[in-house]
C-alpha cells in the first residue's frame, strides 16, 4: 500500500511542471456598470426636438424623445455616450465624443468631424442649461448640422460637425472648403447645412 502511495505522489509531482507551463485560460468578464438614463440631454437649438446621438460612431442628430445614457461631469472634461462606438476593452460601455480637425486651420472658418471613440481626446465645457463648447485650441460652441440625402437609410437625419473660428494666417494661403464628408459614405454642401448650437437640457 505504501509503494502505491509513493508512486501516486511521484506521478503528481512529475505533472506539476507541465501544468505550470500551460496555464488554464482565464475568463475576463466584462464589468457591470450602473448607468443612469439622461433623456434628451443635448438638443440642437436650430432644430428643436433633434438630439445628439451616434450612428456607428458618427455624431448625428436624431428626432426625439430619446433615452440616452451619457457620462460627464459638469465643468470641463470628456463627454461619453453609452453604446456609441468602440470601447477600450471591447465590452459594452461608453465611447467619447471627439473633434477631428479637417485640413489646416486658416483665416476662413474650418470644420471638425465629430466621432465617438474608445479614448477621449477632446474636452468639452459642459454646463446644464448652457451650450456645449469644445475647449482647447481652437475653442468653439458652433456646430453645423448637415441633412442626409433624401432616401438615405443611415441613422440620423443630420450629421453634426463642429465649426472652428477663422484664425490669422499668411495672406493668400487660405482656401475655403465647399463640401464635408460624413465619415460614413455621404457628403454635403456646406452652403446647405444649418448652423446651430447644442444646448444642454436639465434632467427631466
Amino acid at each position: 500500500m505504501k509503494s502505491q502511495i509513493i508512486s501516486l505522489t511521484s506521478a503528481l509531482l512529475a505533472a506539476v511542471p507541465f501544468a505550470a507551463s500551460a496555464p488554464a485560460p482565464t475568463a475576463s468578464p466584462c464589468p457591470l456598470v450602473d448607468v443612469v438614463v439622461f433623456p434628451d440631454a443635448f438638443e440642437a437649438t436650430a432644430l428643436p426636438g433633434y438630439y445628439l446621438e451616434s450612428a456607428k460612431g458618427v455624431a448625428v442628430l436624431v428626432k426625439g424623445p430619446l433615452e440616452n445614457t451619457f457620462s460627464f461631469d459638469e465643468g470641463t472634461g470628456p463627454l461619453g455616450l453609452w453604446g456609441a462606438g468602440p470601447t477600450v476593452d471591447g465590452c459594452a460601455g461608453y465611447s467619447y465624443l471627439n473633434a477631428h480637425q479637417i485640413g489646416q486651420l486658416q483665416a476662413n472658418p474650418t470644420y471638425s468631424k465629430l466621432t465617438y471613440d474608445a479614448v477621449a481626446t477632446t474636452n468639452w465645457e459642459i454646463t446644464i442649461v448652457a451650450d456645449l463648447k469644445k475647449v482647447g485650441f481652437p475653442s468653439s460652441s458652433d456646430f453645423l448640422a448637415c441633412k442626409r440625402p433624401t432616401g438615405s437609410l443611415k441613422k440620423g437625419k443630420y450629421v453634426l460637425f463642429l465649426q472652428n473660428p477663422g484664425i490669422m494666417v499668411p495672406l493668400g494661403s487660405s482656401t475655403s472648403a465647399t463640401t464635408l464628408d460624413s465619415g460614413d459614405g455621404e457628403s454635403f454642401l456646406i452652403s446647405k447645412c444649418i448652423a446651430t448650437k447644442t444646448h444642454i437640457n436639465p434632467a427631466a
